[in-house]
């Protein structure tokens, strides 16, 4: 399901598809690979529970002032996020 809003970008000739499973999966793999370098341990790698982080919704990001369409906000439901340090 697509925002209505929102116009096509004319910078593209055609409509864009993607595989939001492989990008996770890029992004995960990505991340996997940090971890084996200093500075970022593998278990500060977050991953998504199967249906996406539940509290990341189209209302949560609205609140925070952030407006995005329907397939933006899936895809950020199930990115993985490294957690850093707070404090």
């Amino acid at each position: 399901m697509a925002d209505s809003n929102l116009l096509p970008d004319p910078r593209l000739r055609q409509p864009v598809h993607y595989s939001r499973q492989e990008v996770v999966s890029t992004l995960t793999d990505f991340y996997e690979f940090l971890a084996t370098l200093p500075h970022i341990d593998s278990s500060a790698i977050d991953h998504a529970p199967p249906g996406g982080w539940p509290e990341i919704t189209k209302e949560s990001l609205a609140m925070r002032d952030i407006h995005k369409p329907y397939e933006a906000v899936e895809l950020i439901r199930h990115l993985p996020y490294i957690r850093g340090e707070v404090g």
